[in-house]
């Protein structure tokens, strides 16, 4: 199937990434550029320094040696790495707004921004520590901190498409991939509260987040909204949402081969006031199948159902099936949260952005 940027591309948008890829590196085909990306400054792997973009892996079981992860496009990004990566990332998108603005005003922009804090490793410019009082863990007062610096980054953005009189006519998705790190078996300083769970479990903590839609399009009177009353939104659901407001005219995109077509949701009825109801009532979080065991997430309704096993040896080609009971357990959730926009008079120029983790 195809990528929101490769779909946006063939209704006339100009596609920008900046920071966290992690989709993909083994060939040019599997990187932003080529999977729709007009132009992009990525980090390609899962994790890395945030003030020299030194990858967390070592090369050739060498722990004392690591390359840079900075791509640029289609080659590597040689001499940009060296700033904290909210300013790096920041200040990329900045700019591309700004050129956009300047060499193709008129057409429709889709920029897609993951921060790469805060995720780990704990760091942060000192000026942002010192927000926070000294009595803190100081890995919580890092933390923190680079929340802070993310709130700063995401400012920017938002005064350049200001500035550019772009916020007029924009769409802004602020998201994030997963629930804070609290006990994932690493530095843990996140918190969820009153969710349980975190990073790294299908509980509520770990899965469910908070999204913000703002930008122009949305008129003040529907500020502060929280929805969805009943159902919920997933964020494989802002392909079609896009898709939808992009004005193409095929958004369930289906591979071939026996592979079904897309399964995501418009949600744009729902952010545009027609109705508070999500079309979304049931999604699996999480499905895996190891040699031995397996383990499974459905969130229903309001419920959110857990499963965990072990299963028998398959032989002769007969499917495994477990050897107990699956041991299950119901969580209903609480009061959900969300918010919203207003339709578009014009296809919008949509950013998107995803820090990895979040308070």
């Amino acid at each position: 199937m195809k990528m929101i940027p490769e779909k946006l591309q063939e209704v006339g948008y100009y596609t920008v990434q900046c920071g966290k890829w992690h989709l993909g590196l083994a060939q040019q085909a599997f990187t932003p550029a080529g999977r729709g990306f007009n132009e992009s400054l990525t980090m390609l792997a899962g994790s890395e320094n945030h003030f020299d973009q030194r990858d967390g892996l070592s090369l050739a079981g060498q722990r004392s040696i690591k390359h840079v992860d900075l791509w640029a496009t289609d080659q590597p990004a040689l001499g940009h790495n060296g700033t904290y990566s909210a300013e790096l990332f920041g200040s990329y998108a900045v700019d591309a707004i700004r050129s956009h603005h300047n060499s193709r005003r008129g057409q429709p922009l889709f920029m897609y921004i993951a921060f790469t804090i805060t995720h780990s490793p704990e760091q942060a410019p000192q000026r942002f520590i010192d927000l926070y009082p000294v009595s803190w863990l100081e890995g919580r007062r890092t933390y923190l901190g680079m929340a802070s610096a993310l709130d700063e980054a995401v400012r920017n953005v938002t005064d350049a498409l200001k500035a550019t009189d772009m916020w007029k006519s924009s769409l802004v998705v602020f998201s994030s991939d997963n629930g804070g790190p609290s006990l994932v078996g690493g530095s843990s300083f996140a918190n969820n509260y009153p969710l349980r769970g975190g990073k790294g479990n299908a509980f509520e903590g770990g899965t469910r987040v908070l999204t913000l839609v703002s930008g122009g399009l949305i008129p003040t009177s529907q500020f502060h909204r929280k929805l969805p009353t009943s159902g919920h939104v997933h964020f494989a659901d802002w392909y079609a949402t896009f898709c939808e407001l992009s004005g193409h005219a095929e958004c369930m995109d289906a591979p071939g081969g026996g592979v079904p077509s897309t399964e995501s949701h418009n949600m744009w009825p729902l952010l545009s006031g027609q109705t508070d109801a999500s079309p979304r009532t049931e999604t699996v979080l999480e499905y895996r199948l190891g040699k031995d065991n397996f383990d499974g997430a459905l969130l229903q309704g309001d419920l959110n159902t857990l499963s965990a096993g072990r299963r028998a040896p398959a032989t002769g080609g007969v499917p495994s099936t477990p050897t107990r009971r699956p041991s299950c357990q119901w969580t209903r959730l609480a009061a959900r949260q969300a918010a919203c926009t207003t339709s578009p008079l014009t296809r919008p120029s949509i950013t998107t952005s995803r820090p990895c983790t979040q308070t």
